[in-house]
């Protein structure tokens, strides 16, 4: 199995800086193609916690299917409720849009191990909502993976192979934020098999999160289930 750089399975670009809403007179006066948030933009913002808040929604069992680290797109397109603002993108191309097959990395985080990967859109056509396309903030990493690698393989590869993330990360800030920068995670190594074994990997993966997702559920309900019971006879 060859040890590869994540520079050498993707391109990696990193989020943008987003402006609050200012007055008509002040965006003309701010650097041409400085995007800013808007009431009604041109683009949809996947912001850190537009990932935070769809685990949790998904870790809530409402009834979601999904299998980590697919962030399912329904639960990501859902609006502003779940983390996403929309903004004015000036001269916005598609190299800055997320496409289908691209990889999420969280950069910053109070936790380390919440520094993950996920692949928010895997088909053509799922990457829209209220038919505008979705840019990401500057606390986010964007991957876009080349033919040596599946992207759903580098997700799941870089959330479980993560000693050289550790190595890399860095704490800064009052509230001890780790984070890790783009250069940082170009130099991260991770195992990469061919093609047919990452997708057998995956395919076990898939099997071994739907028991573990059934077995939460389980206990879930047997734990309302008591609950229930003690609030009877209390």
């Amino acid at each position: 199995v060859a040890v590869i750089k994540i520079k050498e399975l993707a391109a990696i670009q990193s989020g943008y800086s987003f402006s609050q809403p200012f007055s008509s007179r002040k965006i003309k006066k701010r650097a041409k193609n400085a995007p800013y948030f808007a009431e009604k933009g041109n683009v949809w913002v996947v912001q850190g916690n537009s990932i935070m808040r769809a685990d949790a929604v998904v870790r809530g069992h409402e009834g979601v299917e999904f299998v980590e680290p697919a962030l399912d797109s329904i639960i990501l397109s859902r609006g502003p409720s779940d983390g996403l603002r929309q903004a004015e993108f000036p001269n916005l191309s598609d190299e800055k849009i997320i496409q289908p097959g691209d990889v999420l990395f969280r950069a910053r985080h109070a936790v380390l191990e919440n520094l993950k990967a996920y692949v928010p859109f895997e088909k053509e056509g799922s990457h829209l909502s209220a038919g505008k396309p979705h840019v990401i903030t500057n606390t986010l990493i964007k991957l876009r993976p080349n033919s040596k690698v599946l992207p759903r393989y580098l997700a799941w590869a870089i959330n479980n192979f993560r000693s050289e993330l550790q190595l890399q990360s860095s704490r800064s800030g009052a509230a001890s934020i780790v984070t890790i920068n783009i250069k940082q995670l170009a130099e991260v190594s991770l195992p990469i098999p061919d093609l047919k074994v990452q997708d057998t990997i995956l395919a076990a993966f898939e099997e071994i999160e739907k028991t573990k997702a059934i077995a939460e559920a389980t206990n879930y309900a047997a734990n309302e289930l008591l609950c229930g019971l003690a609030q009877k006879h209390s």
